[in-house]
C-alpha cells in the first residue's frame, strides 16, 4: 500500500517544547507516511534530532520586495499591483494576518509536489499558517495547538479567517481546547485532542547516554526544566526555595534551559539571598541526565498545553510537582501518579516538602508510574483515518 505523503513547515528546531513535540511526531509518523519537513531555517540545535528517512527541506522566508519583484520579472503585472494595494490597506489597517496570506499567496510554491496532508505544526503562528495554505499543494490542511494562542482580541476575526481553511485544529489537551474555543467558539467541529507522542525508550536511552551531572550528595536535588519566560513560572521558584531552607529542608533548585526572563529571574534569586540553592544551567540539548539524576523534578508554570518535561519526568520514574494548569491533570492522577499544587510559591513548597517527607505517598507514586504507558502511540491513528476520509 503506498504510503500517504505529507508535508509539515515549521520556522525552526530551536530547544524547545513545540520542536521536541515536533521531534516525537515524527517518529511516530515516519513508518506510516512519506514526510517532508521543510523549515525556514536549519539553524535550530534541534534539526539533527529529526529522525533518519525524512527529507528536510530548507527554504528561508522571503521578503516583500523579493516577492513583488518576482512577479514584476515575470511580467505579472496585474496580480502585482492587486496584491500590493491589498497588501498596502490591509498592513495599514493593522491586519497583519491577511496581509502574511496575501504575500504568501504571491511567492512560488514551497514544493511543486501535491501532498496528501500538509501541516502547520505552530498553529498559533498566523506566517506559519499561511505559509503551509498559501505554498503547498495539498487534499488537506491541519494545524497544531500547543499552548494559548497569541492573537490580540482585534485581530480575532482574521485568525478565525484562517483557522477555517483548515480541515482539521488539533488541540495537545483537552485544557488547551477549551481557551481555544473561549476566543473561536465557532470553530468547535474543527477541532479535535491530539496528545503529544512520547518516545518512551528514547528518552531512557538519553537519560543514560551522558555522566550524570554532579549534584550535591547533601541536598535534596531539584529539577525543572523549560524556556525561562514568564509563563513558566521560574520567578516562583526563589520564594519557594526560601520557604523550604527556612523550614529546614535544604535544596538545591536547577534550572534548565534559557529565555529572556533570565535576567529577572537571576535579579529574584539575588533579592531572596538564594544564589546559593537555585543554579541556572541555561539550555541543555539533552536534559534528560539531568532529570535523571534529580531527587524531585517540579514544573511550576502558570500556563501548559500539554506539560511535555512533567511526561519526561515521570517516565525516568521521578516523583513530581506540578502546578495543575495544564493537559497533565488529564493523564495523570492527582496524588496517585503525581502531586498537583497551585502556582504560588506557598502552595509550591508544600507540594515539595509533603512528597519529600510522605515516603509512603512518594513510593505509592513512583509504583505508579512505573506501571503506565506514557507513549500515546495510537495517537497517529487520528491522522492516517483523517487522510483516508
Amino acid at each position: 500500500m503506498t504510503k500517504p505523503r505529507i508535508a509539515i513547515t515549521l520556522d525552526e528546531m530551536s530547544v524547545g517544547g513545540i520542536p521536541v513535540a515536533c521531534i516525537s511526531f515524527l517518529e511516530a509518523l515516519k513508518e506510516r507516511a512519506d514526510i517532508t519537513m521543510i523549515l525556514e531555517s536549519d539553524k535550530g540545535a534541534f534539526t539533527e534530532k529529526i529522525p533518519e528517512g525524512i527529507k528536510v527541506v530548507v527554504k528561508p522566508n522571503e521578503s516583500i520586495s523579493t516577492t513583488f519583484k518576482a512577479l514584476l520579472k515575470k511580467r505579472k503585472f496585474f496580480k502585482c499591483a492587486l496584491s500590493a494595494v491589498k497588501y498596502f490597506c490591509y498592513s495599514r489597517m493593522g491586519r497583519w494576518i491577511k496581509a502574511s496570506a496575501i504575500v504568501n499567496d504571491c511567492k512560488e510554491l514551497l514544493l511543486d509536489d501535491e501532498f496528501d496532508c500538509a501541516i502547520a505544526y505552530h498553529g498559533m503562528n498566523a506566517y506559519q499558517m499561511n505559509r503551509a495554505l498559501g505554498r503547498l499543494k495539498a487534499k488537506k490542511y491541519l494545524t497544531w495547538i500547543h499552548g494559548d494562542h497569541a492573537f490580540n482580541v482585534k485581530d480575532f476575526p482574521d485568525a478565525e479567517w484562517l483557522y477555517q481553511h483548515f480541515d482539521r485544529i488539533y488541540c495537545v489537551s483537552e485544557v488547551t481546547r477549551g481557551r481555544f474555543l473561549e476566543d473561536f467558539p465557532s470553530l468547535s467541529d474543527k477541532t479535535d485532542i491530539y496528545y503529544v507522542h512520547m518516545p518512551v525508550g528514547e528518552i531512557i536511552e538519553k537519560s543514560k547516554s551522558e555522566p550524570l551531572p554532579d549534584f550535591f550528595k547533601d541536598r535534596i536535588n531539584i529539577v525543572t526544566v523549560g524556556r525561562v519566560s514568564s509563563e513558566k513560572g521560574q520567578d516562583l521558584v526563589p520564594s519557594a526555595t526560601k520557604l523550604l531552607i527556612e523550614r529546614g529542608i535544604n535544596v538545591h533548585w536547577y534550572l534548565v534551559g534559557d529565555g529572556d526572563d533570565r535576567a529577572r529571574i537571576e535579579k529574584l534569586i539575588d533579592e531572596e539571598g538564594m544564589s546559593d540553592h537555585i543554579t541556572l544551567l541555561g539550555n541543555k540539548t539533552n536534559p534528560y541526565p539531568y532529570m535523571l539524576a534529580c531527587d524531585l523534578y517540579v514544573q511550576p508554570s502558570y500556563t501548559e498545553g500539554f506539560g511535555i518535561t512533567i511526561f519526561e519526568a515521570a517516565i525516568l520514574g521521578k516523583p513530581v510537582v506540578a502546578t495543575d494548569v495544564g493537559g497533565a491533570n488529564e493523564l495523570l492522577r492527582d496524588s496517585e501518579e503525581l502531586l498537583f499544587v497551585q502556582p504560588t510559591p506557598n502552595d509550591i513548597a508544600n507540594g515539595i516538602e509533603r512528597i519529600l517527607t510522605d515516603e509512603p505517598l512518594r513510593e505509592h507514586i513512583q509504583k505508579n508510574i512505573s506501571k503506565r504507558d506514557f507513549s500515546n502511540r495510537d495517537e497517529v491513528e487520528k491522522i492516517i483515518t483523517l487522510i483516508k476520509e
